[in-house]
């Protein structure tokens, strides 16, 4: 007994085809889907990276900025015993030749 539809030779294949176009389909979604979550991560890495250099960069140059301060060179050179030469009794002797 034969439902409503014959089967015949063209609509198995078509049926079989459409049934691979679906899989396939579906394979290439979950791939992509995949592919996509990997770049997703990737520049979520990538922006967390950015922001802890920036910070790292920020805090650098505060470091940077107390360190160069003339204030605190000069308390440090008269701690250790350092002086300005002065340059009326010095003398600079160039090389002769």
């Amino acid at each position: 007994m034969q439902g409503v539809f014959p089967m015949t030779k063209t609509s198995v294949f078509l049926n079989f085809f459409l049934l691979v176009v679906v899989f396939v389909s579906a394979m290439i979604l979950v791939s992509m889907r995949s592919q996509t979550k990997g770049y997703f991560d990737r520049a979520e890495n990538e922006r967390h990276l950015a922001h802890n250099l920036e910070e790292e960069y920020r805090i650098m140059q505060l470091e940077r900025a107390q360190l160069t301060n003339i204030t605190r060179i000069k308390q440090k050179a008269s701690k250790i015993g350092m002086v300005l030469p002065n340059y009326d009794t010095k003398r600079v002797l160039k090389a002769g030749y």
